[in-house]
């Protein structure tokens, strides 16, 4: 493969790295939702524009994130021993 050695070819791959990273957390968020909870949609009617959520709405994504993490650590936890 080609080096990266141009300063705007540095910028594009970190920007395509956090594109990437945005999409893993996308599908993490899909796949590991809490079912005791009502959905909370990343994106607005079936479009690729991403939903901009209130301060309201960003505490109880937040929330979602910490049961999805502590739902996930509990599985690594469970299939370590």
């Amino acid at each position: 493969g080609q080096l990266l050695n141009d300063g705007g070819d540095t910028d594009q791959a970190a920007q395509l790295q956090k594109q990437l990273l945005t999409i893993g957390l996308d599908q993490l968020y899909v796949a590991f939702f809490p079912t005791s909870m009502k959905y909370m949609t990343l994106f607005q009617n079936g479009s690729s524009d991403r939903v901009v959520d209130d301060e309201k709405a960003q505490r109880r994504r937040k929330d979602v994130w910490d049961k999805i993490k502590e739902g996930l650590l509990k599985q690594l936890q469970s299939t370590d021993g």
